[in-house]
């Protein structure tokens, strides 16, 4: 039987930050692919132009499939810290409270007070350790399972799945039962 209303009472730290910006960058919008396939199509060109005896653009594609993508990695890992510092997450710090219940979601922060109906959540992901609930595919609320002060992620993802179509729902736990 569930509880209803669900809270989570959100807390960030640099872990939390750290798995949803990887979530978020490469596998929601799919940027390893493009980190993957680069290098393969410099290389494929590298390997035309040396059998047509082009060594130089041989090596130019060679260092332009490594040196990219290495270097949008090193930017990624920089940007990242930098947020991680700008924003204090070394000591965790409560950023927002949700409150979920039929009608949809409560969202009060230090910014922000606002109601969301189910019908305006444009996508809920399920982790192996916390919850991504999307208004767009630019605005996430990370709601990791130890700060359900109210509630439990199971009962969370029970509502959600009476309130939104299943094609908003997925399932991205990497422990299957």
């Amino acid at each position: 039987m569930e509880k209803i209303p669900i809270q989570i009472d959100t807390h960030m730290d640099v872990a939390t930050f750290r798995a949803f910006s990887h979530f978020n960058s490469f596998k929601l919008n799919n940027r390893f692919i493009t980190l993957a396939l680069f290098p393969v199509v410099m290389f494929g060109l590298a390997v035309i132009n040396a059998v047509t005896g082009s060594s130089l653009f041989f090596w130019l594609l060679i260092s332009l499939g490594i040196l990219l993508p290495s270097s949008y990695l090193i930017f990624y890992k920089v940007a990242m810290e930098r947020q991680i510092t700008l924003h204090g997450l070394d000591t965790p710090k409560k950023v927002y409270s949700l409150i979920v219940n039929t009608k949809g979601l409560y969202i009060t922060s230090q910014t922000e007070k606002a109601h969301y109906r189910w019908n305006q959540i444009y996508r809920l992901f399920v982790m192996d350790d916390s919850i991504y609930i999307y208004l767009t595919k630019a605005r996430a609320f990370i709601l990791p399972y130890k700060d359900f002060t109210q509630g439990t992620p199971e009962e969370l993802l029970a509502l959600a799945q009476k309130n939104l179509p299943s094609v908003r729902l997925f399932d991205k736990c990497s422990k299957k039962d």
